[in-house]
């Protein structure tokens, strides 16, 4: 049985993650000095932080189930599918970024980020606790790289950032795989063998939350689309 309340998790964090885009959107194209409360207040990468650590949450029970039905060469399977189709959708982003504007196109965004982390993963998701103490290491060295600047482009995946690196999307490595890890162990605990291991009542029929957990379902096609809907709506109202 499908865990709607994960659905509905998603759901809300990709709709952080388009106000949050919407308003970064409306920065760049008007320098609308109204805006640079709410983005730096209310949707900083909040939905982003949600989404990953689900990401982490998702990758656990799925390990939980085919390890078990299959084995873990199974579950290998599934990541290697799985990412085959996130590498394409990283790889659009990167061309569709580079000819819209050349100088903020996305090198290592969230869909670059969770292609390695799927992969990354593979020595981690077994682990339960000790990936608590691991996420250390990703959370950690975040403080010092972000004051850390370099000349090339050789290391944006793992956190050191270029001189004048200006992005669309950017989810290095350090300090973002620290909440993947986190979703690992919550995985482990909560939704244990991958099984829901807490009582929650039923409100997957809730027409509300059947519309949010939908967005949830279809969490990477949404993703896809809705800058270009977002560019639309700004071109249409002529905001830019």
């Amino acid at each position: 049985m499908r865990l709607w309340e994960l659905d509905v998790l998603r759901g809300v964090a990709i709709i952080v993650v388009i106000l949050f885009h919407a308003v970064n959107d409306l920065i760049f194209f008007t320098n609308s000095s109204c805006t640079v409360f709410l983005s730096d207040f209310l949707f900083i990468r909040k939905g982003a932080a949600i989404f990953i650590f689900l990401s982490g949450l998702v990758a656990t029970i799925r390990y939980n189930k085919d390890v078990k039905r299959d084995g873990f060469l199974e579950y290998i399977g599934h990541v290697v599918s799985r990412g085959r189709v996130l590498v394409f959708a990283a790889i659009l982003v990167s061309l569709a970024t580079w000819l819209f504007d050349p100088e903020r196109v996305v090198y290592f965004g969230i869909l670059h980020f969770l292609v390695c982390a799927s992969f990354l993963s593979l020595f981690f998701i077994r682990l339960c606790w000790s990936n608590m103490f691991v996420s250390l290491l990703f959370f950690v060295p975040s403080f010092f790289l972000t004051r850390t600047l370099l000349p090339y482009r050789g290391l944006i995946w793992l956190g050191f950032s270029p001189q004048g690196l200006c992005s669309f999307d950017y989810f290095p490595l350090v300090p973002w795989f620290g909440f993947y890890l986190l979703g690992i162990t919550f995985g482990h605990i909560a939704y244990k063998g991958g099984y829901r291991q807490f009582h929650l009542p039923d409100y997957s029929r809730n027409p509300f939350i059947k519309r949010i957990a939908f967005l949830g379902r279809h969490s990477l096609f949404v993703y896809m689309i809705h800058q270009p809907i977002i560019f639309g709506i700004l071109r249409v109202t002529r905001l830019y």
